[in-house]
């Protein structure tokens, strides 16, 4: 296996505010805590908003009043619950789901343009446990995460997997996270105390960097997905407990961390594009089952 050489870059210690900047609303609630969790989200650029409910095996649509119009199930024999979701050049959503004893780690689509939606299998054979975090470049490659492995899946356009690409991330392990901004691919690691970001040069995958660290927070804070703002701020989602979490905003020039969101266990995040008078806010799912926006 090669091993990725890691570039640290001079990131301080992250002191992390308690107090939250923002004024949150529940956005889609009421419902049971963990039972009705939710992963992960994408904006169609058509009005809609698509949550990966990972307790239910299906993809839901919301529009910009919460109302539920569509919902795609994930496809194949047994229980598959569907984690990162991310919107292609093509117009297609793609969703990660992960291994279990019934089904494959795979990637599927769809069409959210369609009037009743339907997944296809893209991509099998992966090799992937936990595939959680997904992101896309502006040529149509996905970039797939593995929390249980090393490294970095690069699946191209057609589905295949690029070998080489792949194999030159593998230093990098347990990632979760991810956002690909321009050059770069941005990554959180949950199974990680100190709490690192890091970030990894798409021409050259195995000289990763440290980009920032929110430091050691006892008991307990497991960052999860996260997204780059158009000021080029990157905000993170993180889970201090199954009824507790946060979003962190990580200045682009300084590199520090502020509390930008206190409230439940926070999965992912994610700016709202072509949806009605939310288009900007951001919007965050949590294990707590609710939806939450943001006005930052």
């Amino acid at each position: 296996m090669r091993v990725g050489r890691l570039v640290v870059a001079a990131v301080a210690l992250v002191v992390v505010p308690a107090t939250a900047r923002a004024e949150p609303t529940v956005f889609e609630g009421n419902n049971i805590p963990m039972v009705e969790w939710m992963e992960n989200l994408a904006f169609d650029g058509l009005g809609g908003m698509w949550v990966s409910r990972i307790s239910e095996a299906r993809i839901v649509r919301y529009d910009v009043s919460g109302r539920e119009t569509a919902s795609v199930t994930v496809p194949g024999i047994g229980y598959a619950s569907p984690s990162g979701i991310v919107r292609a050049p093509d117009g297609r959503l793609y969703v990660a789901v992960p291994w279990t004893p019934v089904h494959e780690a795979e990637i599927i689509r769809f069409d959210p343009r369609d009037a009743n939606p339907v997944a296809e299998v893209f991509a099998t054979g992966l090799g992937l446990l936990m595939a959680n975090g997904l992101g896309v470049d502006d040529a149509g490659n996905l970039y797939v995460t593995d929390q249980a492995q090393s490294g970095i899946t690069r699946i191209r356009a057609d589905g295949t997997v690029d070998t080489a690409w792949t194999q030159a991330s593998k230093g990098l392990f347990g990632p979760n996270g991810i956002e690909v901004h321009g050059d770069a691919i941005y990554i959180g690691v949950t199974l990680d105390m100190a709490n690192p970001i890091y970030r990894v040069p798409i021409d050259r995958p195995q000289d990763f960097e440290l980009y920032a660290r929110l430091g050691y927070a006892p008991p307990f804070r497991a960052l999860d997905d996260l997204t780059v703002a158009p000021d080029g701020a990157l905000y993170i989602g993180a889970v201090t407990s199954p009824m507790s979490g946060n979003v962190f905003r990580i200045d682009p020039i300084t590199r520090d961390a502020t509390t930008v969101f206190s409230g439940g266990p926070v999965t992912s995040v994610r700016f709202a594009v072509e949806f009605g008078t939310a288009t900007g806010d951001l919007f965050a799912t949590t294990m707590s089952g609710d939806i939450v926006r943001i006005p930052v």
